[in-house]
């Protein structure tokens, strides 16, 4: 699991936030599947979490700290703009084909001709799945602090 973050100390107010980003390896059971691709980017979202939470844990500790103040709990966590667990398009789970969508058609070259002198003479269509290949998660943590 890779993890990076961001800070934020808000000394004056007794809160301390920080970010957290956890994130997984997708491995589904078969790449040709788009269930199967689906399910994969989902748990390894979900393994993800974890990691991010632990992650804004340990930067608020040391935000803390670092203004002298001690860490309370939790007053508030959100997806700080998650782009998500694909990596097609602007939100969570896009695949290149859309939401949840990582098998569909595409349009390919035929090419002809001697190597070096290649050129496209047509057009076909074939059906292909791609897989992205981590999923990850990005929270920020908001703790009480004194």
């Amino acid at each position: 699991m890779l993890a990076t973050a961001g800070p934020a100390v808000a000394a004056q107010s007794g809160t301390v936030t920080a970010t957290g980003t956890g994130q997984t390896a997708v491995t589904p059971a078969d790449r040709n599947s788009n269930s199967s691709i689906a399910a994969a980017v989902d748990a390894a979202r979900q393994a993800s979490i974890a990691g991010a939470i632990a992650q804004a844990h340990e930067y608020a500790q040391q935000y803390a700290a670092g203004v002298g103040l001690t860490l309370g709990g939790v007053l508030s966590i959100s997806d700080a703009g998650n782009g998500g667990g694909g990596f097609y398009g602007p939100g969570p789970f896009f695949g290149p084909f859309g939401a949840n969508q990582y098998c569909g058609t595409v349009r390919r070259a035929i090419r002809t001709g001697p190597k070096g002198h290649r050129r496209i003479t047509g057009f076909k269509k074939v059906h292909r799945c791609f897989v992205p290949p981590y999923a990850y998660v990005t929270l920020t943590v908001t703790y009480q602090a004194g």
